[in-house]
């Protein structure tokens, strides 16, 4: 751990009982003298996501699902695992997804599709990672 430390030019500090771990750069880790750039201008330079706020991990499943659908293509919402009542309501008051009503079932089963604008979020969403990685 102490040789990446040197290499990237952080201060690594861990503490064993009270949980405490921080890296932190070193003075001097901005001096261009070092030769190499620096790990933490691009870390705190990153721009925000396009999308506020985050999605979280179920948005975010059901999402990567609806996106890989033909355009305007509906499918019931009890075929994505996690994708209760409270994920819908929150995709919905984005915008980025369109419910209606399944009439053929007689459980409370609505279809859901993708709307233009979640769709074209999520693609900016995807270029921004891919311009930004998370480390």
């Amino acid at each position: 751990m102490a040789k990446i430390a040197k290499e990237f030019h952080v201060t690594v500090s861990v503490e064993y009982e009270g949980v405490i771990f921080r890296v932190m750069p070193r003075e001097g880790a901005n001096d261009p003298e070092i030769g190499r750039p620096n790990l933490w201008d691009s870390v705190f330079d990153e721009p925000p996501e396009p999308v506020q706020p985050p999605f979280d991990h179920r948005e975010a499943y059901a999402m990567e699902l609806l996106v890989n659908l033909d355009e305007g293509k509906k499918v019931h919402s009890c075929t994505i695992r996690g994708f209760g009542p409270h994920t819908q309501k929150k995709l919905q008051d984005r915008g980025y997804i369109d419910v209606f009503p399944s009439l053929e079932h007689k459980f409370n089963d609505q279809e859901i599709t993708l709307t233009k604008a979640g769709r074209r979020d999520w693609k900016a969403l995807k270029r921004h990672k891919d311009k930004y990685p998370c480390l």
